[in-house]
């Protein structure tokens, strides 16, 4: 299981892979564009439909991964807020001993030298 920094690097580095395929799309259509439709290889109907193509399936992919990584960051978050909570919990828990102590030895000084 991975920790928590592990996560957030491996997500990092996805979105290094994502962007460089973003630019890798757009560079192949304009390579595509320029060199292959003025020799009349390809229609320009043709690189319009392999750009829906590669949009569509770049989009899907991307939307997978998007709601895999949200899962991922909301239950680190979760996580963390318990972990807020039990840290709060604790201080409750504090505070009431110290009140305790507090009340206790006022009652031990009231004991010992009454007020006047």
């Amino acid at each position: 299981m991975l920790n928590y920094r592990d996560k957030v690097v491996t997500i990092t580095e996805q979105l290094r892979f994502w962007k460089w395929v973003a630019k890798l799309i757009v560079i192949t259509l304009a390579i595509l564009v320029i060199a292959l439709v003025p020799l009349e290889l390809l229609l320009f109907n043709q690189i319009v439909f392999i750009g829906l193509l590669l949009f569509a399936v770049t989009s899907v992919v991307w939307w997978i991964w998007a709601v895999i990584n949200i899962k991922i960051l909301l239950d680190a978050l979760l996580q963390a807020a318990s972990g807020i909570d039990a840290v709060n919990n604790e201080f409750v828990i504090i505070k009431l001993e110290i009140n305790k102590i507090k009340l206790d030895h006022t009652a031990i000084e009231d004991t010992i030298a009454p007020k006047e």
